[in-house]
């Protein structure tokens, strides 16, 4: 279980760091870097557990587990936003529906000023997808294939109107069935070898040839450019598999980092809803109080402090005040219907 937290605290904060513009703006290729592979890590993480149960109450659980933060944050960041840009209050009800019920990128951003909590929907889809697959393996597998194969430019602007991110979960499923492979067979030499020099030579290759990736948006790599395409899936694959072996080295190396990062992978969701919202926040104020733009005139001290604020404040969040007022399982409901 630490190996788990671990990799959730590593890439919590490659996202976080890939969300702080600040940063990943003064670092050329950051940015494509870590589009690459860092955000596709937590919709590949549920393929190491297998599904616990075969009822439709779990499904239901689920839809509590992943759908009532989303919406709780969704509201909040949208009511934020409209006080930070102002607006007409129609238009921000009818984003706001549109995003409720759509559950996509387009929508989500088009309400709340940001488009990642796209997250949650998807991973309720594809945990659905999952769920059927335990009685229509084959059938749900060939379907997401497809899916995989389809180049996105032939949906145009469609994919916005295909609701709770199916798409992107179909297209991170036959993903995750070859992780879960790896993952299973990660003590073999050979598959731990593959899977490090994979991702290094995946990762390196998308460098040189600039290609960009951003699953929010559909940008996935197409089938039409076959080297391009199987870097775009050897890239997350391999490099979520590569950071359980740099968990144990990390481990050996140093057991205070190992348990830093494990404890912030802990708190992963807390981090990932609250982050946009607090350095949104956060640069508003300084640009408030020292009259500059903090993009281009804040100083290196200043962007680093921007960023450990950005994991620090979720946490003393969840510990001090939404666990101090009772009110966590009312925004993070568990094990409602199903024991897990």
């Amino acid at each position: 279980m630490n190996n788990i937290n671990f990799v959730k605290g590593f890439f919590i904060l490659l996202i976080v760091l890939g969300h702080d513009y600040q940063i990943t703006s003064q670092v050329e290729g950051l940015f494509q870097f870590l589009y690459r592979f860092h955000v596709h890590a937590f919709l590949l993480l549920p393929f190491i557990f297998p599904i616990k149960s075969t009822s439709f109450s779990f499904i239901v659980d689920r839809a509590f587990r992943y759908l009532v933060p989303y919406l709780f944050f969704l509201v909040l960041s949208s009511v934020f936003f409209l006080i930070l840009k102002g607006g007409v209050l129609f238009d921000f009800i009818n984003n706001l529906v549109l995003a409720i019920f759509m559950s996509t990128p387009y929508f989500i951003k088009e309400s709340s000023g940001f488009q990642l909590y796209w997250f949650l929907p998807a991973l309720f889809s594809l945990t659905a997808l999952r769920f059927l697959a335990v009685k229509h393996n084959v059938f749900v597998l060939f379907v997401c294939v497809i899916v995989l194969l389809t180049p996105t430019s032939f949906l145009g602007d469609y994919y916005r109107y295909i609701p709770f991110c199916l798409i992107i979960s179909m297209y991170i499923y036959p993903m995750g069935i070859l992780s879960s492979f790896l993952y299973n067979h990660r003590r073999n030499n050979i598959v731990a070898m593959l899977s490090v020099i994979g991702f290094l030579i995946s990762s390196y290759y998308l460098h040189i040839e600039n290609v960009s990736i951003n699953i929010s948006v559909y940008r996935f790599g197409t089938v039409l450019n076959p080297l391009d395409f199987i870097a775009v899936l050897l890239c997350p694959i391999t490099g979520f598999i590569s950071i359980f072996y740099l968990s144990e080295w990390i481990f050996k190396f140093s057991s205070i980092i190992h348990k830093l990062v494990c404890n912030i992978g802990s708190y992963s969701l807390i981090i990932y809803l609250v982050h946009p919202l607090f350095l949104q926040f956060f640069y508003k104020l300084l640009e408030y109080i020292f009259k500059y733009d903090p993009i281009f005139d804040a100083n290196l001290t200043t962007r680093i402090v921007g960023f450990l604020l950005a994991i620090l404040v979720p946490i003393i969040l969840m510990k001090f005040l939404i666990v101090k007022f009772n009110i966590k399982n009312y925004i993070f409901p568990k094990g409602r219907f199903v024991k897990t």
